[in-house]
């Protein structure tokens, strides 16, 4: 094989891996997407901000203790 072969087959197997490489990228961003859609674990948790709030919240402040 001459070098000017080999330089084709190096390129055409980088172009390779950088396809595969797109490829899953593509197919993890899809597997989330559809988890997400179908209620996964993204949306059973509460927001951040709310489970804060409750766990700083004064007890004279409570929903709880009127």
């Amino acid at each position: 094989m001459t070098e000017r072969m080999e330089l084709y087959v190096g390129v055409a197997v980088a172009l390779m891996f950088l396809a595969g490489c797109f490829l899953v990228i593509v197919r993890v961003r899809e597997r989330f997407e559809e988890r997400r859609r179908q209620g996964g674990w993204a949306v059973a948790r509460p927001p951040a901000t709310r489970r804060k709030q409750a766990i700083y919240e004064p007890k004279w402040k409570s929903r709880t203790n009127s």
